[in-house]
């Protein structure tokens, strides 16, 4: 019987993929990669793609049957992420310090979000924020999805 080698699982766990940097930035790296990895994406509010995609979009319902390495993206899906009980990893990739806009303004919840799973930071200036202010497990640091790139954070999913 032969063996079908899987490509590993990355699941990115967005609010939309509406037109901006950050989705044109995720779209852009999971292009890159589709050869070498299975690339789903899953968002909160059905939008348009800004640009086309080439990896799979789905339902962020869809996301609590993932078993892959699963990233969450905002305060938002953070949550959502730490209720599924499939994915082999979970990481909370930090684009923005969106606390400072959030509606949420209870230090013990906000808190409880940024500690729930290892992060990697958008830059040295939002790593320094995050470990002084909540201080968290930030575990890279890494620009404009760059991590998609990084074998160590891609093998961290099949550990």
């Amino acid at each position: 019987m032969k063996t079908i080698a899987t490509r590993p699982k990355i699941g990115v766990f967005v609010d939309n993929l509406g037109p901006t940097q950050f989705s044109y930035f995720l779209l852009k790296e999971a292009h890159l990669l589709q050869a070498k990895y299975d690339v789903s994406i899953f968002q909160v509010r059905a939008v348009k793609p800004c640009i086309q995609a080439n990896c799979g979009i789905f339902n962020i319902g869809d996301g609590y049957s993932f078993d892959g390495l699963a990233v969450s993206t905002d305060l938002f899906t953070t949550k959502i992420l730490t209720e599924c009980l499939c994915p082999k990893r979970k990481l909370f990739y930090t684009w923005d310090l969106e606390w400072f806009r959030s509606e949420e303004r209870d230090y013990e919840s906000l808190s409880g979000l940024y500690k729930s799973l290892p992060i990697i930071a958008r830059s040295h200036y939002h790593a320094n924020y995050l470990q002084s202010l909540w201080d968290c497990d930030i575990v890279k640091v890494h620009n404009n999805f760059e991590w998609f790139s990084d074998k160590d954070l891609i093998n961290y999913a099949n550990k």
